[in-house]
């Protein structure tokens, strides 16, 4: 099966979209943890946990793996990133 790829916003996207007004094309820097992540290369798998996992991320405090990527003894790829948001509320 061919799929396209898909490059990110383009024109039209956001045509009659009622959450357009949030756009900002303009983004913030790539944050310092998150390069040294991509930098450092894959963790160890034992740091990660399959999606069925899920509810591991509700739990309070950090993970383990906040920052990093590692493949998971079925296959998985595990992606996590701590995404700080100034600015931003719930509402």
């Amino acid at each position: 099966m061919s799929r396209e790829k898909y490059l990110g916003m383009q024109e039209g996207d956001l045509d009659n979209k009622k959450y357009a007004k949030y756009w900002n094309p303009q983004m913030s820097p790539m944050q310092k943890h998150t390069l040294h992540a991509i930098e450092h290369g894959p963790e160890a798998g034992e740091l990660g946990f399959p999606v069925t996992d899920a509810n591991t991320l509700l739990k309070p405090g950090y993970l383990p793996l906040e920052n990093g990527f590692t493949r998971l003894n079925n296959g998985q790829v595990f992606v996590s990133v701590l995404t700080k948001m100034p600015k931003v509320t719930g509402k």
